[in-house]
């Protein structure tokens, strides 16, 4: 809050519509009215710090330094922005999870940090802040949530994220993470290597083609040419079989039969 703006004013005010000039003096204060989006373009703009830095118990004097001059000065989360999501599904929230890290979802301010087999890993707020956790089934078919996330958009390119990514539904295992923009540059690189080589290299793949192609005709031609062969080879055997004549047994060959001993 001490880091944030104070005054908000419109400016480049088209000078015919002097209504839609805006000024506003925010007064610096921890109530729940204190603007939210101002709270974001702090955070987007300076970060925030830990508590050993500065107490989250009042608004600082200097939010530029901590209170503990011994204490090392370091701002997180500087250059990120808040985003917001609405109704997605189960498997559209692990991507949040995967991509961004903790959730905070809309119903009772619940922030989900992770999960394991089919339970939800939730922190659960109270009076003192984020100070329990516990795990919830995950409801798979009927469930739908709404919240926001933390992002920079220099690492979370907003096309990152594919509609057909698989999400992978564990027991909390680990995985590598592959990202979806890197991998469509690295393919659309192959596919531009491909494209390139078939380009230079037609004609070759031409000749190449033909020769297959003129392969397997001229062995079909040899092998038809067998297969004739061999039936007409068959043919004519029948035909030779087939005009044999049938010899009548002469005198001779009756008497040789008739001193056979019987």
């Amino acid at each position: 809050i001490k880091s944030g703006a104070q005054i908000v004013r419109t400016v480049n005010v088209n000078t015919d519509y002097p209504e839609y000039y805006f000024e506003d003096e925010s007064e610096q204060s921890c109530n729940r009215q204190y603007d939210k989006n101002l709270l974001q373009y702090s955070l987007h703009k300076n970060g925030v710090v830990n508590k050993s830095c500065i107490p989250n118990t009042a608004i600082p004097q200097d939010a530029s330094k901590c209170v503990d001059a011994n204490v090392v000065y370091k701002s997180y989360l500087k250059g990120f922005k808040e985003g917001y999501f609405y109704d997605i599904d189960t498997v559209t929230l692990k991507k949040l999870l995967i991509r961004t890290g903790v959730v905070k979802l809309d119903v009772n301010s619940e922030l989900i940090i992770g999960w394991q087999g089919s339970d939800w890993i939730k922190a659960i707020p109270d009076s003192y802040g984020y100070c329990t956790w516990r795990k919830e089934e995950v409801d798979y078919e009927y469930e739908t949530y709404t919240g926001t996330v933390l992002f920079n958009l220099e690492n979370y390119p907003v096309d990152a994220i594919d509609e057909e990514e698989e999400v992978i539904i564990d027991d909390g295992g680990y995985h590598e993470v592959v990202d979806e923009l890197d991998s469509g540059e690295k393919i659309d690189e192959i596919v531009k290597s491909v494209g390139d080589w078939f380009e230079k290299n037609w004609k070759l793949i031409v000749i190449i083609v033909a020769g297959v192609v003129g392969g397997y005709i001229v062995i079909a031609s040899i092998v038809t040419t067998i297969f004739c062969l061999y039936k007409h080879k068959q043919n004519r055997k029948g035909k030779n079989e087939q005009e044999i004549p049938l010899k009548q047994p002469s005198m001779q060959d009756a008497d040789l039969l008739s001193d056979t001993p019987r």
